[in-house]
């Protein structure tokens, strides 16, 4: 378990480090692992968060999204996090395909009708 005299005398900065996860996916860190939050915009249906090292992460709802502060906050995070590109799109793609809800819906009524 981790107490708050842990977190305050963590390093602020990490560079160059590799973190393979178990799935394969390989993140170069180059520039700080902590950084700090200058400002964070939301303006439905963007989430813009600017950094402290200058530069600056936007997430946008999808069309027929509906607008939510919290997932766009974290998305903007998570999107920093593999360096602001669209190496996110991807890593996400792979490991966490999208699944309409259409396609839910229809495995549902499909699973739940058998035997009938």
């Amino acid at each position: 378990m981790i107490n708050a005299n842990q977190i305050t005398s963590a390093p602020t900065e990490i560079t160059s480090i590799d973190y393979e996860k178990k799935h394969g996916i390989t993140i170069k860190l180059d520039k700080c692992l902590y950084l700090d939050i200058e400002k964070v915009i939301y303006n439905d249906p963007a989430t813009i968060i600017l950094w402290n090292d200058g530069t600056k992460t936007v997430v946008t709802c999808a069309y027929g999204d509906v607008y939510d502060k919290q997932r766009g906050f974290l998305l903007c995070c998570a999107k920093k996090l593999f360096g602001n590109s669209g190496k996110f799109n991807s890593v996400m793609s792979k490991h966490c395909p999208f699944e309409s809800y259409e396609n839910r819906l229809l495995e549902y009524l499909i699973t739940s009708t058998r035997g009938i």
